[in-house]
């Protein structure tokens, strides 16, 4: 529990004084009369430190770490060298680091007008270059003759200087050059932390001249968004570092975490803390509860109220803490609204969810156990506050293991940048948070299985006995899956560098940091990107438009225009060995398609022998353009005598502006083409149809931020065929040096009822044969060559490891002496849900000759309707009751129709030995 002190009658005496002589210190040019707040120095909180994020105990946990492991030592050494930018700057020289006037951050480079995002680096010498045209600033080329007054918050008029470019924009290149030395304040947490472990004395005082200088500046800040300047904080991006909330969160953090760390080192005075909270930390109060904790981003938000958190702890504030957890926006209605059942980010971006993710953890655990103090007596008091018993929680900090590629990164789907990966440091949290055995497997996953080295998190967290030894490590990216809320289908195959991994995101738009690309897949096989997505390169570079195109990614545009904002949907999931498939439909992408579908199949013979099976249909519009691309610069198409094309390829809105050289060709035929890096490249072959015209587009090819203005092509594949029906039927192969192992070619196949395509891929002594029908086919038989089967979809294959027969929502296959019995899928309605139990009823019979833990029941129309099977039981009335183990958190209700997607395989052995899988019928 908290104890809180009364203040001392003294500090009455002082507060008007200390603080108000300190603003003075910070004069600027010319009085005016508006102060926007009150003011008034307050004394020193009535609060015993450390209150925050490191508390006694934790301080202790950390010491004897230090003491046992050489990791914690290495640690404390990176606190040093953080710190030691500050240990080694005079007195006399705060005022430089931490100046008078506001920092401003965004400066278009005068030369070549490249973004400001991008455009700085930082040089010795108080100077900048630009990392295009490599202009160094400050020049006398670029001089500062230019002069703005502007009202500062506590009603002060003050002049900044600018440079004038001949169109009349106002380059702030001293503004700038304040925002590179102020980034510095980011480590001053350290200065605390150094101070707190050990003891050295140096590191408290240093940190409280650092934070009296900030104290006194701060206020006069100017509150400013990336481009304009404002009077007040009702601004909800404006910051006053740099042009945005999220900068000021992420330094009064550290901040906060240093004054907490260093209050009892009887380094501060009673004056530096009355200066400190009212000029520093009540001021952030001030910025932060005038807007929104959700921040202007949404992924802001987390850092907002970790802030918040901080800054109402600290003050021992009542409204700072509830403005940081109270609904709708603060972090116990924040949670369930900004992310998905499933526990992904509501951006659907990696890169994003991790930026969430990385402060979200403070907000609870600072105000874990939080007591108001004994003065606020209203009936919204919070008395041991714990945000963490919610069942989002327990998901979010492992919700994006499951997603990685074979290589530890997150696929690059939305705005998310290529290589992301996933911090150690929220697994940790998760187990400290949720001490399961299921969470030690993971964290042992992650670690390797030993506790050989560890951050900040795991200094003051772990306990200094805790051990992975006999834990077995439990991969969330091991086998194939889905993930409902983000709507996102993998299928998986091999493991460590031989794994294979094929994604099919048919999921919500996902906010504003969303593609318009339902449908896209991504495939990585022999350790490396084979299809894949362009991913991001940050909010204002010049390619992120064109990242977001639809023709930028691997799908089917419909009458040359962008999808509409709306998500799909599941139609079907079936794991498994040597053939797994999924089917997903999104036609709400266009309002003139009834039909948007795509059933991918993933056929493993092994490393090296692999491929996938891609069919996407379309029903409804004029025009259907079938676009991929591969990893690799270099393109190859067999056989189209490619001419020059000069008019627009698809409409701006859907990348046509962003296409660089177009070719064309008229192309009935089956097509073989190719992408190339060095000795890693895709095979594509696309079966033939009447009517289609080829396009090879080139367009921006960038996909990696380290080089932000690197000159790279993408090779653009697109296949045109008329509507208002079309199938693109293709096969998708790894290739390295050597030729693609596959064969494949069009068989003719037929149906009673429905649409079906066969593809035949023969080579490394394997014959395969894929037959892709529909449901419509389901109802009636469909023949090719000696196959027969009942179903939407059937494979075969004989080769060296024996025989399979497998089948996709059917009842019934059969090629030559090979056949099975299947269970059809099951539709039933939901008469009944339990919230409490997370179970529902239906008014069916499931299987019971399956083990169906583990399986997907599909709730028709909603798009992250695929839930998760814990348990069966038949009910005496008739019909199943369903375990979920999703919790209560599937939206799911009564009179809903719900689907159960079925499969089959039956595999003989070269020895005859006959093994049976799935939804076989005995």
């Amino acid at each position: 529990m908290r104890m809180y002190r009364c203040p001392s009658p003294r500090h009455a005496v002082i507060l008007a004084v200390v603080l108000s002589a300190a603003l003075a210190a910070a004069e600027p040019l010319i009085e005016a009369s508006v102060v926007a707040y009150d003011r008034t120095p307050l004394p020193p909180a009535a609060v015993a430190h450390p209150c925050g994020l490191y508390r006694e105990a934790d301080l202790a946990r950390a010491r004897e770490n230090l003491r046992r492991h050489e990791w914690a030592r290495a640690v404390l050494s990176e606190f040093r060298e953080a710190a030691a930018f500050w240990m080694a700057v005079p007195d006399a020289d705060l005022t430089f680091w931490i100046p008078d006037l506001t920092p401003n951050r965004t400066l278009f480079c005068p030369r070549c007008n490249a973004n400001w995002d991008y455009a700085w680096k930082g040089l010795p010498g108080d100077r900048i270059e630009c990392t295009r045209c490599a202009l160094v600033l400050p020049s006398d080329e670029y001089p500062e003759n230019g002069r703005e007054a502007l009202v500062d918050p506590l009603g002060r008029t003050v002049e900044y200087a600018f440079h004038e470019g001949s169109k009349g924009r106002r380059y702030r290149i001293s503004g700038r050059l304040r925002y590179q030395r102020i980034l510095k304040l980011a480590s001053i947490g350290s200065l605390g932390k150094v101070n707190a472990l050990t003891g050295e004395r140096a590191y408290a005082e240093k940190a409280v001249k650092v934070m009296r200088r900030l104290a006194e500046v701060y206020p006069g800040y100017i509150p400013h968004d990336w481009l304009r300047f404002y009077r007040d904080y009702s601004n909800l991006q404006s910051g006053k570092l740099s042009g945005w909330k999220l900068h000021d969160a992420g330094v009064f953090a550290q901040v906060a975490l240093c004054y907490d760390l260093i209050y009892t080192s009887g380094c501060l005075t009673e004056a530096d803390k009355v200066l400190i909270e009212n000029g520093a930390f009540r001021e952030a109060a001030r910025l932060f509860t005038a807007t929104s904790p959700r921040g202007c981003c949404i992924n802001d938000g987390p850092a907002a109220m970790t802030c918040g958190a901080w800054l109402g702890v600290i003050l021992g504030d009542h409204e700072t803490v509830r403005w940081a957890v109270s609904p709708p926006d603060g972090f116990l209605g924040f949670v369930h609204k900004y992310f998905f059942r499933d526990g992904h980010w509501e951006d659907g971006s990696p890169s994003y969810e991790n930026m969430a993710l990385g402060p979200l953890y403070g907000c609870p655990e600072i105000l874990q156990g939080y007591v108001d103090p004994p003065t606020y007596a209203g009936p919204d008091r919070f008395d041991g506050l714990d945000l963490r018993q919610d069942p989002i929680l327990r998901r979010i900090y492992t919700a994006q293991l499951h997603i990685l590629m074979p290589d530890g990164t997150a696929p690059a789907i939305n705005d998310s940048a290529v290589g992301t990966r996933f911090s150690s440091q929220h697994v940790e949290t998760n187990l400290h948070w949720y001490p399961t055995e299921e969470n030690r497997r993971i964290l042992a996953n992650v670690t390797g299985g030993a506790f050989t080295a560890g951050g900040e998190y795991a200094l003051f967290r772990r306990d200094p006995e805790a051990s992975l030894d006999g834990v077995a490590p439990l991969d969330p990216a091991a086998s194939s899956l889905v993930r409902p809320g983000l709507g996102l289908a993998i299928l998986r195959a091999g493991a460590g560098a031989e794994a294979a991994a094929l994604y099919l995101d048919y999921g919500p738009y996902c906010s504003g940091h969303g593609h318009p690309d339902r449908l896209n897949i991504i495939y990585y096989d022999g350790g490396a990107e084979r299809v894949t997505d362009q991913g991001y390169l940050g909010a204002r570079h010049e390619f992120t438009p064109w990242n977001h195109a639809t023709l930028c990614h691997n799908l089917v545009l419909v009458d040359k225009a962008p999808q509409r904002r709306a998500g799909g949907q599941l139609l079907a999931f079936a794991p498994g060995e040597t053939v797994q498939a999924i089917a997903a439909e999104a036609a709400g992408v266009y309002a003139q398609t009834t039909r948007y579908e795509r059933r991918l199949a993933l056929v493993d013979h092994g490393p090296g022998r692999r491929y996938v099976v891609d069919a996407f249909r379309v029903s409804g519009g004029e025009t259907h353009d079938f676009a991929l691309h591969g990893a690799g610069q270099a393109f190859q198409a067999d056989g189209p005598a490619w001419a020059a094309f000069e008019g627009t390829v698809v409409s701006r809105e859907a990348g046509g502006k962003w296409v660089r050289q177009a070719r064309h060709a008229p192309w009935d035929e089956p097509l073989r083409s190719f992408w190339r890096e060095g000795d890693q490249g895709l095979c594509l072959d696309l079966l033939g149809a009447t009517g289609t015209t080829l396009f090879d587009l080139t367009t921006p090819g960038l996909r990696h931020r380290r080089n932000p203005w690197e000159k790279r092509d993408l090779r653009v594949l697109l296949a045109r065929r008329a509507g208002p029906s079309s199938a693109f039927v293709s096969v998708l192969q790894a290739t390295g040096a050597a030729e693609p192992g596959f064969t494949v070619s069009a068989v003719p196949a037929r149906s009673d009822s429905g649409e079906v395509h066969a593809v035949r891929i023969d080579g490394h002594g394997i014959k395969d044969l894929m037959v892709i029908g529909e449901a419509a086919s389901a109802a009636g038989e469909t023949a090719c060559g000696d196959l027969r089967f009942r179903g939407e979809q059937a494979f075969v294959s004989r080769g060296p490891a024996g025989e399979v027969l497998w089948l996709l929502n059917g009842s019934a296959a059969q090629s030559g002496d090979l056949a099975l019995r299947a269970h059809p899928p099951v539709t039933a309605t939901v008469t009944a849900v339990a919230i409490a139990d997370a179970s529902i009823d239906l008014d069916a019979a499931l299987p019971a000759t399956a083990d169906l833990a583990g399986r997907l029941i599909l709730v028709n129309g909603l798009t992250d309707g695929a839930c998760t099977i814990a348990a069966t039981a038949p009910l005496p009335q008739g019909g199943t009751r369903v375990r979920l183990a999703d919790d209560p958190l599937c939206r799911l209700e009564a009179g809903q129709r719900v689907t159960l997607p079925t499969w089959a395989m039956l595999r003989r052995r070269p020895d005859g030995t006959l093994e049976r899988h799935g939804d076989l019928v005995p």
